[in-house]
């Protein structure tokens, strides 16, 4: 009569790409759905939503520039595998996924 706290809710991504000659843009939104299913006093986790958008320029044959933003929407949200097994009475604040980031990767071959 206990849950498997080992198990995940239902979760994916899907992506749209547009491609040009040197350059690329993607746009990946993950998501979950809802953990209900967890034993008496454990925590629950909403589903969530979140938007993350890739930009790749071949500048040259030897440089290349990646640029990302991730959880465009700065949505804030915590993924079941990181707080399975916790008591529902634990502050989720300490679990939750990074807000709205940006990175920037430069690649250059020589």
């Amino acid at each position: 009569d206990e849950y498997i706290e080992s198990i995940n809710p239902l979760m994916g991504s899907v992506g749209l790409t547009f491609e040009q000659d040197t350059w690329s843009s993607e746009l990946i939104v993950n998501w979950a759905n809802r953990m209900s299913k967890v034993n008496d006093g454990k925590m629950k986790t909403s589903g969530y939503g979140s938007v993350d958008w890739l930009v790749n320029w071949q500048i040259n044959d030897a440089l290349k520039l990646n640029l990302v933003a991730n959880n465009l929407f700065d949505k804030e949200y915590a993924m079941y595998s990181n707080v399975a097994g916790f008591d529902a009475t634990d502050d989720v604040n300490s679990f939750t996924e990074a807000g709205r980031n940006f990175s920037v990767n430069v690649k250059y071959r020589f």
